[in-house]
């Protein structure tokens, strides 16, 4: 009789976590026991169920709060991570509906829940308006939650009766800004908080000190941040140990770090279940306790995602010595009118130069009848409510007109003065092996001498079989951070004296150039001679990204169409073709275009028919799930859509990148497993082989493979490993469980 090849895999079943057939996980999702489940049993299905009743729930609360509108993809896939209570990081776009999703949320949490909820924004202004779409949205939902704003701008007397219903718990969604966080810490610490929403991460966690702040709100002990440092710590030490083949080191540490992990999984198994949701357009977070929050709160906060933005990019060149350079600025404003933004760029080598520009042109402004003012919260609201034509402000990643405002009606085009740029000694920049090698290559061209090409394909030869450790090492020599006795390693001290001779020639030649040049370009980087220093110039995408998102925000739903001008000196024109090149990574789709070339009845009739109440649109999405096995794949896919987000799930990292296809926005989730998840079980009373055939089937008996973490052999049997008796080890069950979570968000796998 013809055999019937019907697999079993063990504990995959997801309701009863027993073995199961193949064709059964293929026909029922189930093995057969469970095939007629009722849903009576708490386990992955009957969740999954609820959730599913949970968002239909939120969906219609949502409209009520926003006077009729729907949640669109992303939306749904984020809050679909929230109702499962998960703590979230949402890197997306400005203006793409983060806070009006978190404002729904605070207000869903506490209504059927109960939970209080703070609300963290980055600056008053900001946060002004979130308590008035609180309030907007409590009434909408016809609900009596007490919605609590901490103002600096009200009265001793009033500030005082704020702090006391802070104080005695009196709220259910209590509104504050990183500020007040840093400054009344104290009150916080007392709070009984069940939710923290972090609107615009990107302001509050540029602080060690803050994160630190946060994690202890969050109930963390200091005892477990201590143990998540050592951790951080000892991963260093043991990359060091590897790059210098110190084998006694390494071999210690890692057991140092499997003992410190399983502490601290202990510690987290017992800590009380607090949210956290952190949002952001430009995620970045840096230092060590921010590893360390990425360690504790199981999130990670990366990345970059500009999909959906809908901006017509353009630059004028002029000659900033020259006050004639004002009219074409002038003459734009003119056209578009009121409702722009004009920034002047903080860090700029020309900043005096634009700094006179920018004062000469708001003068001419104000005779021309513009109500101008400068962005501050006072005249934000003031902006916004129509009674100033224009704000003039700093394009600073942190500042009040680049994070403060979201008035999707009102800002109508953003008028940069000097482009968002990093400016750093050149000393400091040459500071690292490639970027030697980078600087001698850029010489070789511009001096048509090719001694500086073998000079760089010396530096090349010299640290060719250097990791990336050490030549971070080299970095911290250059700089003086370390010293050769610090290190005690004769053969980096040996490297770094001869690339020390390298750096010091290519510093003075560089700078000889300059003195004759003024400014030379390398791609997206410009070195530029500003009287007597001499730097180099790095495009801010970041900035630029999140003040020109100003003007192009979701409203109504569809994404408001804006106009950014950035406005730059003719000697540095490759700031502009150094930031569109950064663009590109992103969305390799986005030009800048000269403003010659831009017409300018289109941009204010496209800026004006976004804006106008029609028929609400809706914005296609499609979320897709798909899984490779290496890491580097995974990768590599998701760039060749741009830059991915990097989302941690436990330890499994899934890249995210969005990029919009005929109009519409297909988010790409995309994970590796990190080789295969299942093999056939050594368990010696599972068949012959690890195979049970009987009259009518060949069942091979799969089960997930474990990896020990001390030596790194794989096995599938049994709770120690076979080679070195090590009880700590990976299970690949665990990404099975990622990839079921994963699917639950996903529309297509």
């Amino acid at each position: 009789m013809k055999k019937v090849l019907d697999p079993i895999y063990k504990n995959l079943c997801p309701i009863c976590r027993g073995d199961a057939f193949a064709k059964e996980l293929y026909e029922f999702g189930a093995c057969s026991k469970c095939s007629l489940y009722d849903g009576s049993v708490l386990n992955a299905v009957s969740l999954y169920n609820e959730l599913l009743n949970d968002l239909k729930d939120f969906e219609e609360f949502f409209g009520k709060a926003t006077n009729g509108l729907k949640p669109w993809g992303a939306q749904i896939t984020w809050v679909k991570r929230l109702l499962n209570g998960e703590n979230t990081v949402i890197v997306a776009p400005t203006g793409m509906g983060k806070t009006t999703l978190l404002i729904a949320y605070a207000l869903y949490s506490a209504r059927y829940f109960g939970k209080r909820t703070l609300f963290l924004a980055p600056t008053r202004a900001l946060a002004k308006q979130i308590y008035q779409r609180l309030l907007n949205a409590v009434n909408s939902i016809n609900a009596e939650l007490r919605i609590v704003f901490y103002d600096s701008g009200l009265s001793k007397k009033r500030k005082e009766e704020v702090l006391e219903k802070i104080r005695n718990n009196d709220f259910d969604v209590l509104v504050l800004t990183n500020h007040f966080m840093n400054r009344r810490y104290d009150v916080l610490s007392k709070l009984d908080i069940d939710l923290i929403i972090i609107d615009d991460v990107d302001s509050l966690l540029k602080s060690s000190k803050n994160i630190l702040k946060l994690m202890k709100l969050l109930g963390f002990s200091e005892e477990l941040i201590e143990k998540a440092k050592r951790r951080n710590t000892l991963i260093w030490k043991l990359m060091l140990a590897r790059s210098l083949n110190k084998e006694d080191d390494y071999k210690k540490y890692i057991e140092e770090l499997i003992e410190i992990e399983n502490e601290i999984d202990e510690m987290l198994s017992s800590h009380g279940k607090k949210q956290v949701i952190i949002a952001s357009a430009t995620g970045r977070m840096r230092g060590v306790y921010a590893k360390v929050m990425r360690d504790l709160l199981r999130i990670d906060v990366s990345g970059i995602s500009i999909y959906g933005r809908n901006i017509t990019d353009s630059y004028l060149l002029i000659n900033t010595d020259e006050d004639s350079c004002l009219e074409p600025i002038i003459n734009v404003i003119d056209q578009l009118g009121p409702g722009g933004l004009i920034l002047l760029s903080p860090r700029h080598p020309l900043k005096n130069n634009l700094k006179r520009i920018l004062e000469n042109m708001v003068n001419k402004l104000i005779k021309k009848k513009y109500r101008v003012a400068e962005a501050k919260p006072s005249t934000i609201k003031k902006f916004v409510d129509g009674e100033y034509d224009l704000l003039i402000g700093s394009s600073s990643y942190y500042g009040v007109s680049v994070r403060g405002i979201d008035a999707p009606e009102t800002i109508k085009y953003v008028v940069f003065i000097g482009t968002p740029v990093f400016t750093i000694d050149l000393d400091s920049f040459l500071a690292s092996p490639n970027m030697i090698i980078r600087v001698l290559l850029l010489l070789a061209e511009t001096a048509g001498d090719n001694s500086y090409r073998v000079k760089a394909n010396n530096v090349r030869k010299l640290v060719f079989t250097l990791n990336s450790s050490e030549l971070r090492i080299l970095s911290m020599l250059l700089k003086g951070k370390l010293t050769v006795n610090d290190i005690n390693n004769p053969k980096i001290e040996k490297i770094y004296n001869e690339l020390l001779t390298y750096y010091n020639e290519v510093l003075e030649d560089t700078k000889k150039y300059l003195d004759k040049l003024g400014v030379i370009n390398m791609n997206t980087i410009t070195l530029y001679k500003n009287k007597d220093k001499y730097v180099a110039i790095i495009p801010d995408v970041m900035t630029y990204i999140q003040a020109s998102g100003r003007c192009s925000r979701l409203y109504l739903g569809r994404m408001t169409h804006g106009l950014s001008i950035i406005v730059e000196d003719k000697v540095l024109e490759n700031l502009v073709t150094g930031l569109n090149k950064k663009m590109n990574m992103f969305n390799k789709d986005l030009v800048f275009v000269p403003l010659e070339k831009i017409d300018l009845s289109l941009e204010r009739k496209l800026i004006n028919e976004s804006r106008k109440k029609k028929d609400k649109g809706f914005i296609n999405y499609r979320n897709v799930l798909i899984v490779v096995e290496s890491p580097t794949k995974a990768k590599t896919i998701a760039r060749f859509f741009g830059k991915p987000v990097r989302r941690k799930i436990g330890s499994t990292s899934v890249y995210e990148i969005p990029f919009v296809k005929e109009n519409e926005v297909i988010h790409l989730n995309i994970v590796a497993t990190r080789g295969h998840l299942f093999d056939l079980t050594t368990d010696p009373s599972a068949g012959y082989h690890g195979i049970i055939i009987n009259e009518y089937k060949v069942s091979p008996v799969y089960t997930t493979i474990k990896r020990c973490r001390v030596c790194g052999h794989q096995f599938t049997y049994g709770e120690k490993c076979p080679r070195c008796g090590s009880g700590s080890f990976i299970d690949s069950y665990e990404v099975v469980n990622v990839l079921r979570k994963l699917a639950q968000e996903a529309d297509e796998v």
